[in-house]
């Protein structure tokens, strides 16, 4: 905690890293760099002054049930980090809660992807799953946000995040949003819709839920 630096910095192959916290931070939280196959599951990387976590030009990294928030920069950042998988991490009030960066081939997935309000709890999170594939270079952020401007139906529990092209052509392969069983009581599932909102105003992207896997699905979405 409190280094001028990186909380951790690792350089290597085939490690696992579990159970940890980072706080404080100059530099990054975790920095994992430089190598292949690691397991980074079980930590917490929050009021780092960089990044909570940050994977610069590392091959095969798991990522699992971990927890970034109130980082400067951002929670989660993949820097040309190929075959990476995020799975199951909560992400809140950081800066930008996850930059996907990617500067040559780059393939990915995030699974179960919490975002959460900033105070790290349930009302009005987004769950979100993609599966990526950069062929160049494109970069995108995904953050929770709220919204300012009034919705063409009622929304579903105010999920609200921003998903905006950094740079590069930019396309999303594959990208789902995930509801819970637990929160559609009130609503009838079988009318969701998944909305854009951008200079134009609000447009409709995808009006068939799949209500068996509680999902709303684009594919080759363009970012914002």
């Amino acid at each position: 905690a409190s280094n001028g630096d990186e909380g951790f910095h690792f350089n290597g192959a085939g490690y696992t890293i579990a159970n940890s916290t980072a706080y404080k931070n100059a530099k990054n939280g975790f920095r994992i760099e430089g190598s292949s196959n690691a397991n980074v599951s079980g930590n917490s990387a929050y009021n780092n002054t960089f990044d909570g976590f940050f994977l610069d030009y590392y091959n095969n990294v798991n990522m699992t049930g971990n927890n970034a928030s109130n980082n400067t920069r951002n929670g989660i950042q993949l820097l040309r980090s190929d075959g990476s998988g995020l799975y199951h991490n909560r992400l809140y009030n950081n800066g930008k809660d996850v930059l996907m960066n990617g500067t040559s081939e780059m393939r990915f997935n995030m699974t179960g992807t919490l975002f959460l309000n900033p105070a790290g709890t349930l009302q009005n999170y987004s769950n979100i799953s993609t599966v990526e594939e950069f062929d160049g270079d494109e970069s995108y952020y995904i953050n929770w946000t709220t919204n300012s401007t009034a919705t063409p139906y009622m929304s579903f529990a105010q999920k609200f995040v921003e998903i905006k092209t950094i740079s590069g052509d930019t396309s999303i392969d594959q990208i789902s949003w995930n509801w819970a069983e637990s929160e559609i009581s009130a609503y009838e599932e079988m009318n969701f819709e998944l909305y854009k909102y951008n200079a134009s105003g609000w447009t409709s992207i995808n009006a068939t839920p799949d209500t068996s896997a509680n999902t709303l699905s684009m594919y080759n979405m363009v970012p914002g």
